[in-house]
């Protein structure tokens, strides 16, 4: 059973990540021309893949994805992640992995493949969101 601080950390992370996939939906990707401002593709290929019976699961499989992208592209990577590479690098074969360098490529997703400046930012961006809410999940009980 949940205590009340854990049930309150649990819908406070909920609510979260709902808004966050919310502002990041998409109708359809293969007919999109151009990001809006203020969208970020890379949490929109998190949104396709996300599991909502297993919440920590999900965002943690997109947080290993994300930091082996963060690697080879040399974005910087948030200390409380603790992440260390692989020295094998990134598994190139995972299904995140494979669309998040998707968004590079023209036709892939979109009919314009994001430039490297925009995908490091947004990268970036999605690692500090999967960070905040990987720490909600935990305050809340629900990792495993």
């Amino acid at each position: 059973m949940f205590t009340g601080i854990q049930l309150a950390a649990l819908v406070i992370a909920s609510a979260v990540l709902i808004a966050i996939l919310i502002k990041e939906k998409r109708d359809s990707m293969e007919n999109v021309s151009e990001w809006p401002a203020g969208k970020n593709p890379v949490l929109t290929v998190m949104r396709e893949t996300f599991d909502d019976g297993d919440a920590w699961g999900s965002n943690l499989m997109f947080l290993f994805a994300l930091c082996d992208i963060a690697t080879k592209y040399e974005i910087s990577i948030p200390a409380e992640l603790q992440y260390v590479a692989s020295p094998l690098g990134g598994d190139e074969n995972n299904y995140d992995y494979r669309s998040l360098e998707a968004l590079m490529i023209e036709g892939e997703y979109i009919h314009r493949a994001l430039t490297l400046e925009e995908f490091r930012k947004h990268v970036a961006h999605a690692l500090k969101v999967c960070a905040r809410y990987d720490n909600l999940l935990r305050l809340a009980g629900e990792n495993y």
